[in-house]
């Protein structure tokens, strides 16, 4: 069902014949007062916005509507990758791969975003490792996965698609193919594991090699093997993990060897700043995209729930957005062919789901705030622990006067009955 939207804003002037003086230029970081998504998003009957400044370049917007399917609460950021005080980062639960999870709010307060969305689905209930791409201020924390991820490249732009990335391991009398980055156990053959990685768990069938940094050159960086272990791995150590399948290929290197090791990301890593999983995509070039590779099995596309996700918009800007549900007084959820629509409405070009559900969370620091809250309602009734994170800092002078947006909470209910 494709859909596209017309990539502009009406701007007139105010007491001037609209007739001659409207013209179209594009959406500058700002939010549109009405909200008019193209099917299949439900009928709307009332709606109603406000729009709060965090800091420049970055707005926060909570929308109230009423629709044929039910209530729906939306919040929404927008950040202008081109404002110079405006950085992004994403954050890692406790900074380690495998962890006890952490809320949003908390990564946030922690590191002092003024905004943020949760991140990729992960390992919920067991290592709570995100399953996709983690790169952060240009360092990569985990190898991609089969789902399309969203990037910030260092000239500022946004995009949305696959990545891909490759290593190899070579030594005196052995070579390896290392599958993957920071994913324990190897899968498929050899796995590059990072101090951030955090606690393996035991793995009989697994043998680790330590490592020790030697040097770099453009071949690659050349590492010393100080210490080998069978069946498990010391925490927060940088080294090599042999899978059965690489073991069948090769003898792991001897303590004292050096191994030179080589890898490289696709789209080129040296050009991306922060990227993190996600998907499915939602839109490619303002159409919806036939939704492939959902998270679960048993997700069919007309279930409601709570979504949360990212967006390229036409002019450039980035767009977080959160819908709440599993509420049916306060707020139903979106289908996410819905929830695509819901994003071509705020003029986004390309867009992917973030994991949604319980741990759709967007957090903002509203002026006169010390750190940044939830606003949203998550359907567990609580902030969930997650794995990662998507967060907007800013370096300007926050804004100095409070303005009244408030969070969500039950005794809105009426408002949307």
């Amino acid at each position: 069902m494709p859909f596209s939207l017309l990539k502009s804003r009406r701007v007139c002037l105010l007491g001037i014949p609209m007739a001659l003086v409207c013209t179209f230029a594009p959406a500058l970081a700002a939010f549109a007062p009405q909200l008019y998504p193209p099917a299949p998003f439900p009928l709307i009957t009332w709606q109603s916005e406000t729009t709060t400044i965090l800091a420049n370049g970055v707005s926060y917007a909570q929308y109230r509507l009423r629709t044929t399917a039910g209530p729906l609460s939306i919040n929404a950021i927008l950040a202008d990758p081109r404002e110079s005080s405006t950085h992004f980062r994403v954050v890692l639960a406790q900074d380690h791969i495998v962890s006890n999870g952490e809320t949003l709010s908390s990564m946030a307060a922690r590191t002092g975003a003024i905004a943020g969305i949760n991140g990729d689905y992960f390992d919920r209930g067991h290592t709570n490792e995100p399953l996709n791409i983690v790169m952060s201020d240009g360092v990569l924390y985990r190898s991609p996965g089969v789902r399309v991820a969203l990037a910030e490249h260092t000239n500022g732009q946004i995009s949305i698609g696959p990545f891909s990335w490759q290593g190899s391991a070579s030594w005196n009398e052995g070579r390896v193919t290392i599958t993957s980055l920071n994913q324990w156990p190897p899968d498929g053959g050899a796995a590059l594991i990072l101090p951030s990685y955090g606690s393996p768990s035991p793995r009989p069938e697994v043998t680790f090699a330590s490592l020790t940094p030697v040097s770099t050159t453009p071949d690659g960086t050349t590492y010393r093997v100080s210490a080998e272990t069978d069946g498990n791995a010391p925490p927060n150590t940088l080294g090599l993990a042999f899978g059965p399948a690489a073991m069948s290929q090769t003898t792991p290197p001897e303590v004292g060897e050096t191994v030179l090791i080589t890898s490289s990301l696709e789209p080129d890593g040296s050009e991306i700043v922060n990227a993190i999983g996600g998907g499915p995509r939602l839109l490619q070039g303002g159409d919806y995209t036939a939704l492939t590779d959902l998270p679960h099995n048993d997700e069919h596309l007309e279930r409601r729930l709570p979504l949360s996700g990212a967006a390229r918009t036409s002019d450039g800007s980035l767009l977080l957005l959160e819908v709440d549900g599993r509420q049916p007084s306060f707020s139903v959820g979106l289908t996410r062919p819905e929830f695509a629509a819901l994003l071509s409405a705020f003029d986004a070009s390309d867009a992917l789901c973030f994991d949604s559900g319980g741990s759709s969370t967007l957090v903002a620091q509203i002026p006169g705030e010390d750190v940044a809250h939830v606003r949203n309602h998550p359907s567990d009734g609580h902030e969930r622990r997650i794995a990662d994170g998507l967060f907007i800092y800013s370096n300007a002078p926050l804004p100095a006067n409070p303005q009244a947006t408030p969070k969500p909470s039950a005794s809105d209910d009426d408002d949307l009955k």
